[in-house]
Formats: C-alpha cells, structure tokens, sequence
C-alpha cells in the first residue's frame, strides 16, 4: 500500500471532478516511481486500486475534500495534542481508557502506535518489566518535542 497526499481540487484542469479520468493516469505515475525502487513490482503486484481524494469524499462526505482526517489538520490537533490539548495519548484522563490510532502522537504508524498503547496497558498493570519487552518504540520522542521547542505531556494530570 502506498498513499500519495494530493490536491482535491484539481482547479487548473477543471476542478476535483478531474480526477475521475486523472486517477489511473496519476496512480500510473506512482507506481512508475516506486518501480525505480522496487524492480519487480510491477511482475509481483496481484493487482492495483487507486481512489482520489474525490472517490474519498463521495464515500464519507465529513472526509472533507477527501482528506482522511475529516477537516482540516492543524497544531492544535495533531500530535502531541490529539484528541485535544492536554491528552498526549496513550493514556486518557478516563481510567483504563488508552487511545491508538494512526494520528495521535506517532502519525501515520497504526503499528507503532498500539505498540506505545500496549506498554501503556502494561505498566500500568505492572507487567511492563518482563525479560521477552526490552524495546520501548518512543524513547526518543519527547527528546524531538524538545529539539523542535515543544514539550511533551504524554498524560492528564
């Protein structure tokens, strides 16, 4: 799987619903750049389905302007400050509730993010400390927060 962020609205070819007859033409593009990267994608590939940010919003119109995020991305709801200022996930100010989703605190890492819930749940059971989890994925996070001047809150206190 590869995802490609895109214009919606496609203005100087004629809006967004251009994208109806742009979509295979742009996924071509796509995969022909992957290609340079991966030789034998193209004899390996089973098959290929490329949506626009059109198809996006004509299946979930609150996808605004096929963005997955539903509406607009900005400081106050992302990262550090997702589901909102003052909740640096995993842990949520509701008891034994953890948030793990792709776009809080770790961005698009589905994986990375329930690996951070998960030892989460642990530490808080007390079982964070076993001889098999001696990796813990965001160790250096806070330090980047700090590299870039913020600073990291991962719970509600």
């Amino acid at each position: 799987m590869t995802w490609a962020p895109v214009p919606y609205d496609l203005r100087p070819m004629g809006g967004p619903e251009k994208w109806d007859e742009y979509r295979e033409v742009y996924a071509d593009k796509v995969e022909d750049l992957l290609a340079e990267y991966m030789t034998n994608l193209k004899r390996a590939k089973i098959s290929r389905y490329a949506q626009s940010p059109l198809d996006i919003y004509r299946r979930n119109p609150s996808a605004i302007d096929g963005d997955w995020n539903g509406g607009e991305v900005n400081a106050m709801q992302f990262w550090h400050n997702r589901p909102f200022p003052g909740c640096g996930a995993p842990r949520t100010p509701v008891g034994q509730l953890y948030l793990c989703n792709s776009i809080h605190p770790w961005c698009g890492a589905w994986l990375g993010s329930a690996s951070i819930a998960a030892e989460a749940v642990a530490e808080d059971l007390g079982v964070r400390n076993q001889e098999w989890w001696c990796h813990k994925g965001m160790d250096s996070y806070p330090r980047m927060c700090a590299k870039y001047g913020f600073q990291w809150h991962p719970t509600v206190d």
